[in-house]
């Protein structure tokens, strides 16, 4: 079974590398991207995600609001918050939450596959 995972950043060419990256590394992901909070929601709405790996900064609905969001309506999906900023405030503020973890730009492949692993193996995330 593969795992479907959504990634949103304003940044189109950030979310197609990061895309590229997961289904290289994994071929059974699937991983769709979304460019807004607003457009992830659409998205979800549609069919829903085991993983969503956000940006904290983006136009709108930020990444903070959108796992709230997520959580409030998706709770048995897993969540990554992406974010350039060190401040320790933000990632707890993220796993208060809900969030599985923080990623901070920039990172490697390797960080990113560890987290998606972890994201992905937790209790209540099929696998």
């Amino acid at each position: 079974m593969s795992n479907r995972i959504l990634i949103v950043d304003d940044h189109e060419d950030m979310g197609y590398l990061l895309k590229q990256r997961l289904i290289k590394a994994v071929n059974r992901y699937e991983v769709e991207t979304a460019c807004s909070g607003e457009e992830a929601l659409a998205a979800m709405a549609v069919q829903p995600f085991d993983l969503v790996i956000t940006d904290l900064q983006m136009p709108g609905m930020d990444g903070l609001a959108l796992i709230q969001q997520v959580r409030e309506h998706y709770s048995g999906t897993a969540l990554i918050l992406m974010t350039c900023h060190k401040d320790r405030g933000i990632k707890a503020a993220a796993l208060q939450l809900g969030a599985c973890g923080k990623l901070t730009k920039p990172f490697c492949g390797n960080e990113l596959l560890a987290m998606v692993r972890t994201a992905l193996s937790r209790p209540g995330t099929p696998e």
